[in-house]
């Protein structure tokens, strides 16, 4: 049956036209709102044909002349090849060649069990695969098993040879564990680094928790994380939280982490406006942190509050690492600072107590110091805390040297080089054991340091 007489004896629907008398659509049209012909990457229509079951087995792309486009390097015909039973068996994906012949790109066979699940599953294509499978009575894969040619388990690009999993029903959701082996059976991690995977959902099937287990040690220095999303009742995240956590269930403390737990709470436009890290290392400052936050119309942000806590969750009104207890930081509409006020630094530490900077259509304008009583710094020091180098020269820099110029522009704040566009390279004056020392042979970009403002040593 052509065309035209589907459009005399059929009836349009969808954008397709239906064979009425079997109930199959054999033709759909890809159209724009107007109910105009709408090609998309060179494909005008899909066409199906069925063999006398109904079955599909054959599939075409065709270009707006309905003929088979020459110019896609994607399949333009899929044929299906099925048993006596229907059961597809075989898919092959063809392109038009240069001489407008079909030139296969990629085919897959399969293979049933006796109860009519999938057994083994061939890819021809330009990576071949073949696997095996296994199916519980349900008709779930309970073992899947990547094979050589000669049908030997061998290990995969994900890093395991075999995929076992197990499944559990309850009214209160579904369950399912993935863990991993190599070809000979044994315990393996994948490329992931973990030998166990599970998934969790709840009765009405939204994800509930989502773990990474048994991760492999000689890489990962906790045991599992845990992640627990919540949504309302429009499917918008509300809440999640992330646990790292050693084999006992416990926080991770000593894994080496930024923090071993943290957990956001969202707006009605996926907007993070209260985030908490906890489990934070002894380095951080805290035990935790709140980060609070306001937005824009627009979406940019307006404000963001960081507070140092205790490991009950209660602010700390002095952090003696360093960094200020708490931060504000403010926004214009366009996601541009215009103003950070830091309090709680240690003064005795230090020499301040607050850092105010203030900024113009997002350019650093000024940073003041201010100790307890009030006054107000006339200068301090920039001192470098931690070099992690970016670039060879940067390994010539030292915790404790003081930065003083880079390229003849004196470094006033640590702000200074934090906000400046972009460190152009050229050479760094440092004082070190009351030394100048100049570095030369820097290259544009980051150097990986840790700067950290304090007052000037008293005379």
């Amino acid at each position: 049956m052509n065309a035209d007489a589907l459009a005399r004896t059929d009836r349009r629907i969808a954008g397709g036209f239906r064979d009425e008398r079997a109930g199959r659509v054999i033709r759909v049209e890809l159209q724009d709102g107007d109910g105009k012909p709408a090609p998309a990457n060179g494909v005008a229509t899909v066409s199906t044909e069925y063999d006398s079951a109904g079955n599909a087995t054959r599939v075409s792309l065709l270009g707006p002349d309905g003929q088979l486009p020459r110019n896609r390097n994607e399949w333009v015909v899929q044929e299906i090849a099925r048993n006596p039973l229907g059961e597809i068996i075989g898919r092959k994906y063809s392109k038009l060649g240069s001489d407008d012949k079909l030139a296969v790109l990629s085919e897959w066979s399969m293979s049933y069990d006796e109860f009519g699940h999938p057994s083994e599953i061939r890819i021809a294509a330009t990576q071949n695969s073949r696997s095996a499978l296994r199916h519980d009575a349900r008709g779930n894969v309970t073992e899947e098993t990547t094979l050589d040619p000669e049908g030997h388990p061998v290990v995969n690009e994900r890093g395991y040879a075999i995929k076992r999993l197990s499944y559990s029903f309850e009214p209160q959701g579904m369950r399912w564990e993935e863990s991993y082996f190599d070809a000979a059976g044994g315990k393996t991690y994948g490329t992931g680094g973990y030998h166990r995977f599970i998934v969790e959902f709840n009765s009405t099937g939204v994800l509930r928790r989502q773990i990474t287990a048994d991760l492999d040690q000689t890489r990962y220095h906790y045991y599992r994380d845990i992640s627990e999303p919540e949504y309302d009742a429009l499917g918008r995240e509300r809440r999640s939280v992330l646990r790292f956590e050693n084999e006992k269930g416990e926080l991770a403390l000593d894994a080496g982490l930024p923090y071993a737990a943290i957990e956001g709470n969202y707006d009605d436009n996926g907007r993070a406006f209260l985030v908490w890290k906890l489990g934070c290392p002894e380095a951080a400052g805290a035990p935790s942190f709140s980060i609070d936050s306001e937005w824009h119309r627009t979406g940019a942000r307006k404000r963001r509050v960081r507070q140092a806590c205790d490991a009950n969750r209660k602010p700390l009104a002095v952090v003696s690492h360093g960094i200020a207890a708490r931060s504000e930081e403010e926004y214009d509409e366009i996601d541009r600072l215009e103003r950070m006020y830091e309090t709680g630094f240690d003064e005795k530490a230090l020499g301040f107590s607050t850092r105010e900077a203030k900024f113009s259509n997002g350019t650093l304008q000024s940073v003041t110091h201010k100790r307890g009583d009030g006054a107000v710094l006339d200068s301090v020091r920039v001192i470098i805390t931690a070099v992690q180098p970016q670039q060879p020269k940067a390994a010539e820099l030292r915790p404790g040297d003081q930065l003083l110029l880079a390229n003849d522009k004196p470094v006033h704040s640590a702000y200074d080089w934090v906000f400046a566009i972009n460190f152009p390279g050229g050479w760094i004056e440092v004082l070190r054991d009351g030394q100048r020392v100049r570095i030369e042979g820097f290259t544009a970009g980051a150097l990986g340091i840790s700067l950290e403002d304090r007052a000037p040593v008293a005379k």
